[in-house]
């Protein structure tokens, strides 16, 4: 009780210096949404980069010589899609090395995991300390290989007067492991190093004390937070060696995990005390109001629950008796839990860009499914081009009624460019955004959107019930006409509808008039019937657009769900 005691006192204690950062670069470059280098940079399937930074401008910089945890990369413009197997690896070459083939023997730091780059500095907590001697020149390379492309974020990058960073890059699996070199240059991206100086700020799991909610674990530089949608299962996890020990969890349920510089502490012992034992409210799983000590730790097991609906986060750390330590206890890590209602999700503008969501997962947190004739989606591919499917990740520029058929597709498809600024004269770049709206209704929103190398625009919306199953496109007075201005032969071709895709077999019964004036509404003959109109650049004039909405008439169609099929009306 003595040392129980001792962890909630112990303020004193603290003595803790947080991590020193230090910055590499001014920023005074930038890559564009196509060049590079790129980190970040889905412009190609896969790209690995290697950059060097000379001792010299480490020391200038600050730098002592000490354990790296954290390396970042400055993002000023993110694409937000996610990169497949993202590994960054360090290493040590002597003083005034020329960086012109690929550096071998690199230490794996960090990966390979997914990653999505969000704005602002990215700092990556490595998975164990990078250490640098202080007069080595240091090699960071990056990497990664997704099975498809979409545009490169954009990074602060400074110049430098020798060659700092080579990369290759393909549409193909195996990047990672080619040592091909596609291009030097005298520009590196911006680094960020973290160094370690005296203890963490965030406690981590040991053999004695392991707690975790779903597998989230915090390093010395994070916590362990996880963003869970209102309702979604969770388990909290309990592994240590203390088997017949007494054992504890605080709990505050509504107050987020604080570091030892910001409210919690350092325990006597060198432990990181994260839950904030101040906070209104703070219980303990065994002993209620108070730490008791008194339940015997029964072996490694999972608590289940349901992601209460909290409007803030909540936070627990675990102890163990362990006579075996300086503490008398062993402390786990915290876990955050941060309960999401619902939000939205930014889409990748690039050009040809692909952005998939999982419709119940967080930040989205919509229901699990859409059913989409008769089939159960957990997921939809929202295309930069104007449309979304629900089957596969991929799409084509040329819109036709027979390429149609092979997509589950809802939609205006024609070839966009919404990232497009026309070299900052407009009138890009415009949003691509999936929101939820509540009560079991998902919208994606196209707005101000360019057609490919055009001032003309696209603002339109797809609304998604999952309560009746049944899709809103409107907005569709919102969309301009495509003069066309890139040299196409009547412009881009643009379709707008719906089609089930191959799997169940879509067919063409000839093109839709959705014009609302000319009746309003149909049921197809056959239940796997696309509902559509088209605009052929081939055969028509322009202005390019499809014939319904060049009327004017049209600004909203609803297929309504029915028996596997849809029916439709419009105005």
């Amino acid at each position: 009780m003595t040392r129980a005691l001792l962890l909630c006192v112990c303020l004193f204690a603290c003595g803790l210096m947080p991590a020193q950062s230090i910055t590499i670069g001014t920023g005074g470059v930038q890559n564009g949404w196509n060049t590079y280098p790129a980190p970040y940079g889905n412009w190609y399937w896969g790209a690995r980069h290697q950059m060097i930074v000379p001792a010299t401008e480490l020391t200038a910089a600050g730098m002592p010589a000490g354990n790296v945890i954290g390396l970042g990369f400055d993002v000023a413009a993110a694409q937000g899609v996610a990169l497949q197997g993202f590994s960054i690896s360090m290493g040590l070459v002597p003083s005034g090395t020329i960086l012109t083939t690929w550096v071998p023997g690199l230490t794996p730091v960090y990966g390979p995991q997914n990653y999505s780059e969000t704005t602002g500095w990215n700092v990556h907590a490595l998975g164990a300390p990078f250490a640098w001697d202080g007069v080595s020149d240091v090699i960071i390379e990056t990497c990664f290989n997704n099975t498809a492309f979409t545009g490169n974020a954009t990074v602060n990058q400074s110049a430098t007067a020798y060659t700092s960073t080579i990369l290759y890059r393909q549409d193909a699996a195996g990047v990672c492991g080619n040592s091909a070199v596609t291009t030097t240059y005298q520009q590196r991206p911006d680094l960020q190093f973290v160094m370690q100086s005296g203890a963490p700020e965030w406690q981590q799991n040991s053999p004695a004390a392991g707690f975790d909610l779903d597998g989230t674990l915090a390093t010395s530089l994070n916590p362990a937070v996880t963003p869970k949608c209102v309702g979604s299962p969770g388990v909290l996890n309990y592994v240590s060696t203390q088997v017949g020990l007494p054992y504890d969890t605080a709990l505050v349920l509504s107050g987020p995990l604080v570091p030892t510089s910001g409210g919690g502490f350092q325990s006597p012992g060198g432990q990181a005390v994260n839950v904030n034992i101040g906070a209104p409210g703070l219980s303990w799983l065994n002993g209620g109001v108070a730490m008791t000590l008194m339940t015997p730790y029964p072996g490694d097991y999972g608590f289940a629950f349901a992601t209460p609906p909290i409007l803030t986060s909540a936070s627990a750390q675990s102890v163990w008796v362990d006579p075996t330590h300086a503490d008398g206890l062993a402390v786990s890590q915290g876990a955050q839990l941060d309960a999401v209602q619902g939000g939205s999700v930014v889409c990748a503008t690039a050009d040809e860009a692909i952005t998939t969501v999982v419709f119940g997962d967080q930040p989205l947190c919509a229901p699990g499914s859409f059913n989409f004739y008769g089939t159960a989606y957990t997921q939809m591919h929202v295309m930069s081009n104007g449309f979304i499917r629900f089957d596969a990740p991929n799409q084509s520029w040329t819109p036709t009624p027979a390429t149609a058929s092979t997509y589950a597709m809802v939609g205006y498809w024609t070839d966009l460019n919404p990232g497009w600024t026309n070299g900052g004269a407009g009138p890009g770049p415009g949003t691509v955004t999936v929101s939820n709206l509540g009560a079991g209704v998902v919208r994606i929103d196209w707005v101000n959107c360019p057609y490919y190398c055009t001032p003309a625009t696209v603002t339109f919306g797809i609304e998604l019930d999952f309560n009746t199953d049944s899709i809103t496109i409107d907005g569709l007075s919102g969309i301009q006409t495509n003069p066309g201005t890139c040299g196409s032969v009547g412009a881009d071709g643009a379709l707008l509808g719906i089609s089930c895709g191959p799997t169940l077999g879509a067919t063409d019964p000839g093109g839709t008039n959705f014009d609302p004036t000319a009746g309003g509404s149909g049921i197809p003959l056959n239940v796997t019937d696309m509902m559509y109109e088209w605009y052929d650049p081939t055969t028509m004039p322009l202005p390019a657009i499809v014939p319904s909405v060049g009327t004017g008439n049209l600004n909203t169609i609803i297929f309504m769900a029915a028996a596997n099929t849809y029916s439709w009306g419009s105005f």
